[in-house]
């Protein structure tokens, strides 16, 4: 599963910050605007790599009883 890091918000931003992920870029304006930049290949691959890393239980093979 993903983890998330921890992000301090500050009250008084009076520069832009920007705050990239694995697939998502967020960008804080000085006045107020926020701004979210996906990269969905990158959002793609981590889908996939989490869900490569699942194993899913084996199927029950069934008897046939013979009557």
């Amino acid at each position: 599963m993903a983890t998330r890091k921890k992000k301090i918000v500050e009250e008084n931003i009076k520069e832009t910050t920007v705050v990239k992920g694995s697939h998502l870029t967020v960008t804080t304006h000085p006045d107020g605007r926020t701004e979210l930049d996906w990269d969905d290949e990158a959002l793609l691959r981590d889908v996939r790599a989490a869900t490569a890393g699942v194993v899913s239980a084996p199927e029950k093979k069934t008897k046939k009883k013979k009557a």
